[in-house]
């Protein structure tokens, strides 16, 4: 930006390209005019002066040999008078003087002055007779006259010279200026109005010369511009209408999947809390497996959507380092104790446990390589360390396995979408290659790198770096204070809103064996209705209905005011986009929970909700003029 400026100041105080033309023409038809001026006159006085010379030495000539005889006889006085009366007819002379052998001044008779001027032409001769010299006579001769008078001839001719010199520059400027400097200003207001988008301006007219090969140039350019603009413009509002088209398929396809997750997985879960042979807990622990698995391709490509689409937004705040490592290692230790395997999570004690970071986007990550890790070892252990990187802030984490390990052509695969090491139909690790480019993804998200050191049959390491500074030990959110019932509050009134029959019986099953008092409502106006009549702590909404929507029930309630629009209520739907989750806060919703229905974030919100009224803040006492809600 700073090279353009100067660039069009240099231009400005340049002048345009017509007074550069004029200036340089006129300077170039000035210096040629002095210079011819300059070398006429030379030349002119140099002639003048070598013509002068030639006539004087033929004058010489014939004088000395008209006066050889006069000297032989030495006739003095015919010589002076020959002298005298030659001198006083040709006024070029100035000086005359003969001067004999002896030295004697024969003429003039008298002492005469060194001739002095700007035009002076003095020769001398000897006077030359039978090989003895009998005299010498020198004559000055002045041609000032004539050189004048050549002067005022050539002052005429510069004069007229120079005027047709003035015509031909102007003529010749003219037919620049229609030639050259209009078509190239032409030229140029096109090509400023072309940078605003207009394809309309006036262009030079089309010549054989190279303005119109340039104009041609110009003007097809423009034409191509036109129409990649146009087919970019076709192609941006097709992409748009794709990503629309993509995101409204990924938020169905994510709704129309999760709802049958949801009465597969929270139903085989409850019915591991039955009474059942062993067989039948394996067969039933292997539908929760299986549901889980699905549910996490799910999520995987709901990541990879928003990342396409750069909705996945990274939110730095303060946590605890050391908490969030501990969380990961109580989750995995039973799957790894499970399969014989150690699991241990180390942090350098230089790192500073409180930091600023995404936590949930550095869980994520964690999780993902932490959970592939196990999958790929059989035997030994996992070990995930922390350390200081350089430069400073950069953390360093480290997840290591005495898995099957990597090999070197390989490498470069695993953080490729949908890549697998082994792409066997048969292969022994099952998995839709969508974890790691995730996890890639999230780190480079976080302005950090992820790389991988393996050897086959060894183990592999995962390691990434992020930059995580210190942060301030009060910016570190409270952990939420104890209460009555904190770890597994009972007896709420749930009020479950929900268009699917399955959903309803599930969630109220489910509410049932936390010890909660549930209620169901199919639809959003029957549940308008009956709140206005019962009294419940909390709603567990369903967001996509038919008729009245989730978010405009939500809406609904908070504008009755009261101790009823301040009823605590759960969002509850398929759709797990960040913007479906922004949408329900926007409505008033106080929690969001994804389907399948996952007993421990329900029971988490359930939580909220008493705490919340454990501060005497909304949803508050029951009214005394509303019964209490019975059972579903």
């Amino acid at each position: 930006m700073t090279s353009l400026r100067s660039g069009k100041r240099r231009f400005a105080l340049s002048g345009t390209l017509r007074e550069r033309f004029m200036l340089r023409f006129a300077t170039v038809a000035v210096l040629a005019v002095l210079l011819v001026a300059g070398a006429w006159v030379s030349e002119l006085r140099s002639s003048i002066e070598r013509t002068e010379r030639q006539k004087l030495e033929s004058e010489l000539d014939i004088l000395s040999e008209a006066l050889t005889p006069l000297i032989l006889q030495s006739h003095f006085s015919a010589v002076y008078s020959s002298l005298r009366s030659l001198q006083t007819g040709n006024r070029r002379w100035t000086r005359v003087v003969l001067n004999a052998p002896d030295g004697r001044q024969l003429y003039p008779l008298s002492a005469v002055p060194a001739a002095t001027g700007d035009h002076m032409v003095p020769i001398s001769r000897d006077i030359m007779f039978d090989g003895r010299r009998i005299a010498t006579i020198e004559i000055t001769s002045d041609y000032a006259p004539t050189y004048h008078a050549a002067m005022r001839q050539f002052r005429t001719i510069f004069g007229f010279m120079t005027l047709a010199c003035v015509v031909g520059v102007a003529f010749t400027l003219v037919g620049i200026d229609r030639v050259v400097v209009r078509p190239i200003m032409l030229l140029s207001s096109a090509a400023r109005r072309l940078s605003r988008g207009d394809y309309e301006a006036e262009l030079p007219r089309m010549t054989r010369d190279e303005i119109g090969t340039l104009t041609y140039g110009f003007a097809r350019m423009r034409e191509r511009i036109h129409l990649n603009e146009e087919r970019l413009i076709a192609a941006r509002d097709e992409a748009r209408h794709n990503a629309e088209v993509k995101s409204r398929f990924l938020a169905t396809m994510s709704h129309e999947i999760r709802t049958p997750l949801n009465g597969i997985i929270p139903i085989a879960q409850l019915l591991l809390e039955t009474d059942l042979e062993e067989p039948q807990r394996e067969l039933v622990n292997t539908i929760v497996d299986s549901g889980h698995a699905l549910r996490s391709v799910i999520d995987d490509i709901l990541d990879i959507a928003k990342l396409d689409e750069g909705k996945l937004a990274i939110r730095p705040r303060p946590f605890d380092l050391s908490r969030t490592l501990g969380s990961l290692h109580a989750m995995f230790a039973v799957t790894a104790d499970q399969r014989g395997l150690t699991l241990t999570v180390q942090i350098d004690p230089s790192v500073i446990p409180r930091v600023t970071g995404d936590e949930d986007r550095l869980r994520q990550v964690l999780l993902n390589l932490v959970g592939n890790a196990l999958k790929f070892t059989n035997s030994g252990g996992i070990h995930v360390t922390v350390e200081p990187a350089s430069p400073k802030p950069m953390l360093r984490f480290s997840v290591r396995d005495t898995g099957i390990g990597i090999s070197e052509d390989d490498r470069p695969k695993v953080f490729q979408r949908f890549e697998q090491v082994d792409n066997r139909s048969n292969r022994e690790f099952q998995g839709t290659g969508l974890g790691l480019p995730i996890c890639k993804a999230l780190v480079e998200a976080m302005e950090g790198a992820i790389w991988v050191e393996s050897d086959l049959g060894i183990g592999s390491t995962f390691v990434f770096e992020l930059p995580m500074p210190p942060s301030d030990p009060e910016a570190l959110p409270a952990r939420p204070a104890e209460i009555p019932n904190e770890t597994d509050p009972e007896g709420l009134r749930v009020l479950v809103v929900d268009d699917n029959k399955v959903n309803r019986k599930i969630a109220s099953a489910i509410l049932s064996r936390m010890g909660h008092f549930p209620a169901v409502s199919e639809d959003a106006e029957d549940a308008l209705d009956r709140m206005q009549m019962e009294f419940f702590d909390a709603v567990l909404m369903d967001v996509h209905m038919p008729g009245m929507d989730g978010l405009e029930a939500t809406r609904r309630i908070r504008g009755m005011g009261g101790t009823l629009g301040e009823t605590w209520i759960i969002g509850f739907t398929a759709s797990a986009f960040d913007d479906d989750v922004a949408r329900c806060r926007e409505a008033g919703m106080n929690g969001f929970l994804a389907k399948p229905l996952a007993r421990d974030k329900l029971r988490a919100e359930l939580r909220r909700c008493a705490r919340a009224m454990a501060r005497d803040l909304p949803p508050a006492s029951p009214r005394p003029d509303v019964p209490p809600a019975p059972g579903p």
